[in-house]
């Protein structure tokens, strides 16, 4: 990465396109973003130019699910603006729209000052010069303390010699069940095998196959493998990490889909599909958003902020981690950093936002709304963190699922190898070919989408 004076270099429309970020709409693009011209040096402002705010206005651009979560990201920007007299923040929702309308912006010289920035995308935009690069102004800024964020979420952001967005949320992943379902069935659940040292994925698929069974709207299922087994970022990574083997280089140019683990992990999935008939099924989620949340599903592969949504009324929910394999317990996450555009007038501010959501200042209105795992380590024991759980959340499982965190993110041209992937993981199953005859086809043409 060129230094935080000069100007990055640029890649084209194009090459932005198929890294990944038509994944959000944003194929619909038409300026040229990589034709933007950056405002050379994008570093702390001068003491001139960081005098305190004046009728400053600035433009952020979030996404949110409902209404509730719209309002938590009021609140928090107008926490910000109460501490900072002067400064008004324009919030634009942008919704399932966000990357389109981040680039559309950029490419027109009018980006906004803060914004969401999700790691599925954060490297061909930084790559673009259309980040801000945070590390300088962390360096400025001795109340920065970088190191109190956990390792793996500035890992996330780190990008060559940058620092390209300030965490704010966290959401390693978990496993809800259905307490109830274990209950009726006589089986003990994810937290009582947990706590006897036999919480294994083999122990889940042996529970996904006991407490599958009924008919009709009485039927249950056992596991949903995040309903779509084809997620690597997601979901896939972690049963492939635990087995104790990679599934990518380390240059990140081919796929690793020959190797005996990757190929079995693939295999209990088609036969909890084909035989055991545990599995959720397109067919199973018909007119459903979230299969779990009927109360029909045994065991759900989760994340933080859906505990905020789980009705929680029409069954008991349990809480557990993920479960271990012979590498032991790893972990995934799908982390939130603030980040500003390079042409953005108001860098400095956009710092102090980005420490502030993500720091103790903020955590009465975004940690307290309880969508996320604390990024910095000092507010694991916060009051809001704690206060904000559902009775039938465990703190110690979010926690260890945060220190067990493995960085990584979707490399290369990540809508057209996850389409490729989703294909051939789709045909296994529903048994129209094995996995490993799956894998052994599709890895070439994986490999060259892994190039941007």
């Amino acid at each position: 990465m060129t230094d935080h004076k000069e100007s990055p270099r640029k890649l084209s429309r194009r090459a932005l396109i198929r890294g990944g970020l038509a994944t959000v709409g944003a194929a619909t693009m038409l300026p040229l973003l990589a034709a933007c011209q950056p405002v050379p040096g994008s570093g702390p402002a001068s003491p001139s130019e960081a005098a305190g705010p004046e009728g400053i206005e600035m433009l952020a651009f979030w996404w949110s699910d409902s209404p509730r979560d719209a309002q938590v990201l009021i609140n928090t920007f107008t926490a910000f603006e109460e501490r900072h007299p002067g400064v008004k923040i324009t919030f634009d929702d942008t919704g399932t729209q966000h990357l389109e309308k981040l680039m559309t912006n950029m490419a027109g010289g009018t980006p906004p000052d803060i914004f969401a920035v999700h790691v599925a995308w954060m490297v061909q935009v930084a790559e673009a010069g259309q980040l801000v690069d945070w590390t300088p102004f962390a360096e400025a800024d001795a109340t920065a303390n970088l190191d109190d964020y956990f390792p793996a979420q500035l890992g996330f952001y780190s990008y060559k010699t940058g620092l390209y967005a300030l965490p704010y949320y966290s959401g390693p992943s978990c496993i809800w069940y259905n307490e109830d379902i274990f209950r009726e069935k006589g089986v003990k659940t994810p937290w009582e095998h947990e706590q006897e040292g036999t919480w294994t994925w083999e122990t889940l698929i042996d529970l996904a196959r006991q407490t599958t069974g009924g008919e009709g709207m009485e039927k249950t299922l056992g596991w949903d493998a995040a309903q779509n087994p084809s997620a690597i970022h997601y979901y896939l990574c972690v049963p492939w990490w635990t087995s104790g083997v990679e599934f990518i280089n380390e240059d990140e140019t081919e796929w690793l889909f020959d190797q005996q683990e990757i190929i079995d992990v693939i295999q209990w999935h088609q036969d909890m599909a084909l035989v055991d008939n545990s599995l959720v099924m397109p067919a199973d989620l018909q007119g459903v958003t979230r299969m779990f949340d009927t109360g029909r599903l045994a065991m759900s592969w989760g994340i933080k902020a859906h505990a905020v949504s789980i009705p929680g009324d029409n069954f008991t929910v349990g809480h557990a981690p993920t479960p271990k394999g012979k590498a032991g317990r790893i972990n995934r996450d799908g982390p939130n950093g603030v980040g500003s555009a390079t042409e953005s007038k108001h860098k400095d501010l956009a710092f102090q936002f980005g420490l502030f959501m993500g720091g103790e200042e903020g955590a009465p209105y975004y940690l307290a709304s309880g969508r996320s795992f604390p990024v910095r380590q000092s507010l694991k024991e916060s009051e809001y963190f704690f206060g904000a759980l559902r009775p039938f959340e465990r703190a110690e499982v979010h926690l260890e699922a945060a220190q067990t965190v493995r960085n990584w993110r979707n490399p290369g041209q990540a809508a057209e190898w996850g389409r490729v992937f989703r294909a051939a993981i789709d045909e296994v199953l529903l048994g129209q070919t094995t996995p490993e005859e799956a894998l052994s086809r599709i890895t070439p043409e994986m490999n060259e989408l892994l190039k941007l």
